[in-house]
């Protein structure tokens, strides 16, 4: 276990120490060289919270989300962090220390309880996925359902092809609290190892009734998705005979305020952009302006990101 300080995301909180893997694992490497991580979906989490937010994060990792996002939340709030890989939990114990509010559970979020199996990737300790043969260990199932929280403002999935399964367990919980905004991961090879597809996550968010929108990676800025623009994203990402390709949704709640994003573009071309627009939020290699506005949105809201390669993920 190695500590380096972190600026916290779009700005805010001063440097704070994270625990990282010793040199070799992925996603500390890629910590310790861009300054930040998934710069996108942590300015997009932390822009949505306020003081007595509560969260759930699937798939924590070493808690660098689950981290800024309890620091946003405050005393008050709840930071309910999920990571299955016990080679993982005790450096997000470690980055959760200190904050009382972020709950840290050694388990792995799905469709019912159970013990479930799931098989390790590798240099990056981000990449252990369900799987129904040939396990590296198993981990306590819980539906989100069973959480039984009497509010929900953010939840994250981003675990490596269980998405659909988490999603059906947090079905009651969903239709509860339609204030509640979703990232949640698309990866083709990960869903197929279950037994799932693009197709059937995309469907499960699309009955939200929610608008769904691409973060797109390699652009930067949303697009909004109509139906035929998902069959298309679906079949985008199953053409990849790889399997390298992976998408990420955002679901924004029902009812304004409403999801808007400015793209800035690269810090290195638009320096001096990025510094005329005042109050954008900083990342290493994107400069994004996020603000929650209101407005009159349709009768529901969602987003999704595109990029190659985003196989740093956990659970």
């Amino acid at each position: 276990m190695e500590w380096e300080s972190f600026s916290a995301p779009g700005g805010g909180e001063g440097p704070r120490a994270f625990a990282l893997h010793p040199p070799g694992e992925l996603v500390s490497d890629l910590l310790r060289r861009d300054r930040t991580w998934e710069g996108v979906e942590s300015a997009l989490l932390r822009a949505a919270l306020r003081p007595g937010s509560v969260v759930v994060d699937a798939g924590a990792n070493l808690g660098w989300h689950a981290v800024w996002a309890a620091l946003a939340v405050g005393a008050e709030g709840r930071v309910y962090a999920f990571e299955p890989d016990p080679r993982n939990m005790p450096l997000l114990r470690a980055n959760g220390a200190g904050l009382p509010q972020l709950r840290a559970l050694g388990a792995a979020l799905g469709e019912a309880r159970g013990e479930v199996a799931f098989r390790r990737h590798g240099d990056n300790q981000g990449d252990s996925a369900r799987v129904r043969t040939d396990p590296s260990f198993t981990a306590p199932c819980w539906p989100g359902d069973a959480l039984a929280l009497s509010r929900l403002d953010f939840l994250k999935i981003d675990t490596q092809g269980s998405e659909l399964r988490i999603l059906q367990g947090f079905a009651k919980t969903l239709a509860r609290h339609r204030e509640a905004r979703l990232i949640v991961e698309l990866w083709p090879a990960g869903l197929e190892r279950l037994g799932d597809s693009v197709e059937a996550l995309l469907a499960e968010l699309w009955s939200l009734r929610r608008p769904i929108y691409l973060i797109d990676h390699e652009r930067g800025g949303l697009k909004a998705l109509t139906v035929p623009a998902l069959a298309a994203l679906a079949t985008s990402l199953c053409s990849r005979v790889d399997g390298a390709t992976v998408a990420a949704v955002v679901v924004e709640r029902v009812g304004p305020p409403v999801l808007q994003v400015g793209h800035v573009g690269h810090q290195r071309q638009e320096h001096q952009q990025a510094e005329d627009r005042e109050g954008a939020d900083r990342l290493v290699h994107r400069a994004t302006r996020i603000t929650w506005v209101s407005s009159s949105p349709p009768a529901s809201s969602t987003v999704a990101s595109s990029g190659t390669g985003r196989r740093a993920r956990s659970e």
